[in-house]
């Protein structure tokens, strides 16, 4: 049987399911049929009867618990258009540094939930009670006519959403210890490799890698690829307030105090900014000089940079499907984005 035949019958059986938790009037805390049961109502093996129980879980119609049966948490789960709001959670300092990523969301987004209110709702940087608390209100309130997209927040936001049966979809690195949620991410392990060979080519020997000093969840796999990775050159890591004058300030001092460097690895476009700029006061060529690389997507005069080989708003777009099938009860699996040198 095919992909497409399995899902079809999964979603048949999960129907049956759904009249049947209405047919008996079956209320938010009831509990219902364990696996066995299911396959004695069904009339179907083992497999199938979780496929179908996946589906509602999936859907937040139940929730499955180990050795119990499982419990109702919304028996008239609403159909995709139904969902009147998508929210993108992220920290402002994170708006503040990535400037275009609103309009790529408000784009992207669109195309899929025309009908739908758009929402940005910004998350504190360190665990806070009183947010988690205005948080899971909402959640409830919403009654799953939301859904959301995570991007670059804290671990505690991603493990509150791991908590609950909630539709969402994580852009960026999930953090480690978090299950449950797919995430749309780049393929940062190709993406250093092809740096580094790159530098190599161009017989680079003394190398410095620039990121933020409050670190983001994508920032973790550059950082350990970064390491990790053996280089026929020397490479530093320096992690430095992302703040324009504290910046400025400091790769000043990194070519002032390191006439040998020869390349720069930026995490993300300030660091760019701020190395081409010092370039410029020293009468250096980017690219010429000394190599300045973009590990995102923003390319400055003179500089290489990584590129996704879908756009932001593509990007976002996908995301927006993603909640639609997960909100629809398919199964929804991580995607790696791949990404080149140009």
């Amino acid at each position: 049987m095919t992909k497409m035949a399995r899902a079809s019958r999964e979603e048949q059986l999960a129907k049956v399911l759904l009249s049947d938790i209405a047919n008996r009037g079956l209320k938010c805390g009831d509990s219902y049929y364990s696996t066995a049961e299911v396959c004695k109502l069904l009339s179907v093996g083992g497999a199938y009867a979780n496929r179908a129980l996946g589906v509602l879980e999936r859907r937040g119609v139940i929730e499955r618990r180990q050795r119990t049966r499982a419990i109702i948490v919304n028996p008239s789960p609403l159909p995709v258009n139904s969902v009147s709001r998508i929210s993108l959670l992220t920290c402002e300092n994170f708006v503040r540094l990535e400037r275009d990523e609103m309009s790529f969301f408000f784009k992207g987004v669109q195309s899929v939930f025309p009908k739908s209110i758009l929402n940005i709702m910004y998350v504190p940087t360190e665990m806070n009670g009183a947010f988690i608390g205005e948080l899971k209100s909402r959640l409830q309130e919403s009654a799953g006519r939301e859904a959301f997209i995570l991007a670059s927040v804290p671990y505690f936001v991603q493990a509150e959403f791991a908590k609950i049966n909630c539709p969402s979809v994580i852009l960026g690195s999930r953090h480690a210890g978090i299950t449950g949620i797919p995430q749309i991410e780049e393929n940062h392990e190709q993406g250093i490799q092809l740096i580094f060979e790159y530098l190599a080519r161009r017989g680079r020997k003394n190398i410095i890698g620039l990121m933020r000093n409050i670190v983001f969840s994508g920032d973790l796999p550059v950082l350990d690829m970064f390491t990790r990775t053996a280089t026929p050159f020397e490479k530093r890591l320096r992690c430095i307030s992302a703040e324009p004058e504290l910046l400025n300030a400091a790769v000043a001092d990194l070519l002032r105090e390191s006439p040998s460097v020869d390349a720069f690895i930026c995490r993300s476009l300030p660091y760019v900014e701020a190395v081409c700029s010092a370039m410029k006061q020293k009468g250096l060529t980017p690219g010429k000089d000394v190599d300045v690389i973009s590990c995102v997507h923003y390319q400055h005069e003179g500089c290489i940079a990584l590129r996704r080989e879908i756009s932001l708003q593509e990007t976002y777009t996908m995301g927006a499907e993603l909640l639609k099938r997960i909100i629809s009860g398919q199964k929804v699996e991580d995607y790696y984005v791949p990404v080149n040198l140009t």
